[in-house]
Protein backbone atom coordinates (compact mmCIF):
# COMPACT_ATOMS: atom_id res chain seq x y z
CA UNK A 1 0.00 0.00 0.00
CA UNK A 2 1.31 3.21 -0.98
CA UNK A 3 2.05 5.39 2.21
CA UNK A 4 0.13 8.92 2.15
CA UNK A 5 2.29 11.79 2.67
CA UNK A 6 1.21 15.59 3.57
CA UNK A 7 4.53 18.11 3.32
CA UNK A 8 3.75 21.89 4.22
CA UNK A 9 5.94 24.34 2.69
CA UNK A 10 6.64 27.30 4.45
CA UNK A 11 7.54 30.72 3.25
CA UNK A 12 7.93 34.46 4.80
CA UNK A 13 7.97 35.46 0.73
CA UNK A 14 4.33 34.85 -1.27
CA UNK A 15 6.16 35.27 -4.79
CA UNK A 16 8.67 31.97 -3.76
CA UNK A 17 5.15 30.23 -2.78
CA UNK A 18 3.62 30.47 -5.79
CA UNK A 19 6.73 28.84 -7.00
CA UNK A 20 6.02 25.59 -5.25
CA UNK A 21 4.95 22.91 -7.47
CA UNK A 22 1.77 21.82 -7.76
CA UNK A 23 0.80 18.62 -5.38
CA UNK A 24 -2.41 17.38 -3.20
CA UNK A 25 0.42 16.31 -0.88
CA UNK A 26 2.27 19.76 -0.27
CA UNK A 27 0.52 22.59 1.67
CA UNK A 28 1.75 26.29 1.06
CA UNK A 29 2.03 28.26 4.61
CA UNK A 30 2.86 32.10 4.04
CA UNK A 31 4.29 32.36 7.57
CA UNK A 32 3.00 36.30 7.56
CA UNK A 33 -0.31 35.85 7.39
CA UNK A 34 -0.54 32.77 10.25
CA UNK A 35 -3.37 33.70 12.39
CA UNK A 36 -1.51 32.77 15.72
CA UNK A 37 -2.14 36.26 17.77
CA UNK A 38 1.19 37.11 19.85
CA UNK A 39 3.18 34.36 18.45
CA UNK A 40 3.15 36.54 14.73
CA UNK A 41 6.40 37.51 14.93
CA UNK A 42 9.37 37.39 12.59
CA UNK A 43 11.70 36.30 15.36
CA UNK A 44 10.28 33.25 15.75
CA UNK A 45 10.76 32.13 11.84
CA UNK A 46 9.19 28.95 10.44
CA UNK A 47 8.21 28.12 14.10
CA UNK A 48 5.14 30.08 14.08
CA UNK A 49 4.10 27.21 12.05
CA UNK A 50 4.32 25.12 14.72
CA UNK A 51 1.36 26.46 16.66
CA UNK A 52 -1.03 24.96 14.15
CA UNK A 53 -3.51 21.82 15.45
CA UNK A 54 -2.29 19.30 13.59
CA UNK A 55 -4.29 16.69 15.27
CA UNK A 56 -6.75 16.66 11.61
CA UNK A 57 -3.96 15.72 9.35
CA UNK A 58 -4.58 11.87 8.79
CA UNK A 59 -1.42 10.99 6.08
CA UNK A 60 1.03 8.25 7.36
CA UNK A 61 3.98 10.75 6.85
CA UNK A 62 3.85 14.47 8.03
CA UNK A 63 6.82 17.16 7.50
CA UNK A 64 7.90 20.60 6.73
CA UNK A 65 10.13 21.47 4.41
CA UNK A 66 11.07 25.24 3.09
CA UNK A 67 9.72 26.64 0.04
CA UNK A 68 13.22 27.66 -1.29
CA UNK A 69 14.57 23.77 -0.77
CA UNK A 70 16.23 23.60 -3.75
CA UNK A 71 18.60 26.55 -2.84
CA UNK A 72 18.68 26.10 0.23
CA UNK A 73 20.22 22.37 -0.04
CA UNK A 74 21.16 22.34 -3.91
CA UNK A 75 23.75 19.75 -3.17
CA UNK A 76 20.92 16.87 -2.96
CA UNK A 77 19.48 15.31 -5.59
CA UNK A 78 16.17 15.42 -3.85
CA UNK A 79 14.03 18.60 -5.52
CA UNK A 80 11.07 20.03 -4.33
CA UNK A 81 9.53 18.89 -7.36
CA UNK A 82 10.71 14.98 -6.08
CA UNK A 83 10.14 15.37 -2.54
CA UNK A 84 6.96 13.19 -2.25
CA UNK A 85 8.39 10.69 -4.35
CA UNK A 86 11.26 10.51 -2.56
CA UNK A 87 9.85 10.33 0.84
CA UNK A 88 7.48 8.08 -0.86
CA UNK A 89 10.82 5.74 -1.36
CA UNK A 90 11.99 5.90 1.82
CA UNK A 91 9.77 6.18 4.34
CA UNK A 92 9.18 3.56 7.03
CA UNK A 93 7.84 4.24 10.40
CA UNK A 94 11.26 4.47 12.16
CA UNK A 95 13.01 6.44 10.26
CA UNK A 96 13.03 10.67 10.08
CA UNK A 97 14.07 12.20 7.22
CA UNK A 98 15.95 14.86 7.07
CA UNK A 99 17.77 16.87 4.09
CA UNK A 100 20.70 18.50 6.73
CA UNK A 101 21.86 15.93 9.29
CA UNK A 102 22.94 17.36 13.32
CA UNK A 103 25.80 15.40 14.17
CA UNK A 104 27.56 16.04 17.30
CA UNK A 105 24.68 18.55 17.81
CA UNK A 106 25.71 19.96 21.22
CA UNK A 107 28.94 20.86 20.21
CA UNK A 108 28.29 22.65 16.87
CA UNK A 109 25.28 24.40 18.89
CA UNK A 110 27.76 25.98 21.15
CA UNK A 111 30.33 27.13 18.24
CA UNK A 112 28.00 29.21 16.63
CA UNK A 113 25.84 30.18 19.99
CA UNK A 114 28.21 29.85 22.93
CA UNK A 115 25.86 31.92 24.95
CA UNK A 116 23.13 29.39 24.27
CA UNK A 117 24.30 26.84 26.70
CA UNK A 118 22.32 27.91 29.86
CA UNK A 119 19.17 27.55 27.66
CA UNK A 120 19.91 24.46 26.68
CA UNK A 121 20.54 23.28 29.96
CA UNK A 122 17.12 24.28 30.95
CA UNK A 123 15.95 22.87 28.26
CA UNK A 124 17.38 19.82 29.11
CA UNK A 125 16.22 19.67 32.82
CA UNK A 126 12.86 20.70 31.97
CA UNK A 127 11.94 18.55 29.74
CA UNK A 128 13.74 15.55 31.55
CA UNK A 129 16.27 15.16 28.68
CA UNK A 130 19.43 14.24 27.86
CA UNK A 131 22.46 15.91 25.86
CA UNK A 132 22.82 12.65 23.62
CA UNK A 133 25.65 14.57 21.68
CA UNK A 134 27.12 11.30 20.14
CA UNK A 135 23.12 10.96 18.28
CA UNK A 136 22.52 12.07 15.10
CA UNK A 137 20.09 14.68 15.06
CA UNK A 138 18.37 17.21 12.64
CA UNK A 139 18.81 20.91 11.93
CA UNK A 140 16.57 23.78 10.68
CA UNK A 141 12.72 22.75 10.34
CA UNK A 142 13.24 20.50 7.50
CA UNK A 143 11.67 16.76 8.21
CA UNK A 144 9.22 13.94 7.54
CA UNK A 145 8.30 11.62 9.58
CA UNK A 146 5.32 8.96 10.65
CA UNK A 147 2.38 11.11 12.04
CA UNK A 148 2.78 9.23 15.41
CA UNK A 149 6.44 10.62 15.76
CA UNK A 150 5.37 13.66 14.12
CA UNK A 151 2.26 14.41 17.10
CA UNK A 152 4.50 13.45 19.60
CA UNK A 153 7.18 16.20 18.57
CA UNK A 154 4.25 18.46 18.36
CA UNK A 155 3.48 17.92 21.83
CA UNK A 156 7.36 18.23 23.19
CA UNK A 157 8.00 21.60 20.95
CA UNK A 158 5.08 22.71 22.42
CA UNK A 159 5.33 21.99 26.05
CA UNK A 160 8.84 23.27 25.66
CA UNK A 161 8.02 26.30 23.49
CA UNK A 162 5.75 27.29 26.58
CA UNK A 163 7.86 27.30 29.37
CA UNK A 164 10.57 29.54 27.56
CA UNK A 165 8.09 32.10 26.42
CA UNK A 166 6.00 32.46 29.85
CA UNK A 167 9.57 32.84 31.85
CA UNK A 168 11.09 34.89 28.64
CA UNK A 169 8.70 36.33 25.83
CA UNK A 170 10.79 36.03 22.96
CA UNK A 171 13.81 37.70 24.27
CA UNK A 172 15.63 35.22 25.30
CA UNK A 173 19.17 35.84 27.12
CA UNK A 174 21.83 35.25 24.71
CA UNK A 175 24.93 37.18 25.87
CA UNK A 176 26.54 39.30 22.83
CA UNK A 177 28.06 36.78 20.14
CA UNK A 178 28.27 38.25 17.30
CA UNK A 179 24.93 36.96 15.91
CA UNK A 180 21.75 38.15 14.40
CA UNK A 181 20.43 39.39 17.88
CA UNK A 182 16.80 39.28 16.09
CA UNK A 183 17.02 35.20 15.16
CA UNK A 184 18.12 34.25 18.43
CA UNK A 185 15.08 33.20 19.39
CA UNK A 186 14.52 31.74 16.15
CA UNK A 187 17.82 29.53 16.55
CA UNK A 188 17.00 28.42 20.28
CA UNK A 189 13.43 27.26 19.60
CA UNK A 190 14.67 25.28 16.60
CA UNK A 191 17.18 23.36 18.65
CA UNK A 192 14.21 22.21 20.60
CA UNK A 193 13.26 20.02 17.80
CA UNK A 194 16.86 18.87 17.34
CA UNK A 195 17.28 18.26 20.88
CA UNK A 196 14.05 16.04 20.07
CA UNK A 197 14.90 13.69 17.60
CA UNK A 198 18.78 13.13 19.54
CA UNK A 199 16.58 11.51 22.43
CA UNK A 200 14.31 9.50 20.30
CA UNK A 201 16.26 6.61 20.70
CA UNK A 202 13.80 4.32 18.77
CA UNK A 203 13.80 6.41 15.65
CA UNK A 204 16.87 6.26 13.08
CA UNK A 205 17.62 10.06 11.15
CA UNK A 206 17.81 9.31 7.46
CA UNK A 207 19.28 11.86 5.36
CA UNK A 208 17.43 12.65 1.95
CA UNK A 209 20.10 12.08 -0.92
Amino acid sequence: MVPTVKIFVLSHDLATLRLVPLSREFETIHLGSLAVGEYQSNQLGECRAFFQNFSGVDADFIGFANARWDQKYFQLHTRLHSLVEQTRRLAAPGWVLAPWPAHSWIDVTLHHHPTMKPLLDELLITMDITKNNHRLSLWANDFVCHRSVFLDWHRFWQTAFGHFYSKYGLELPFGKEGTDESRHAAFFFERITTAYFANRLDVRIAPFE
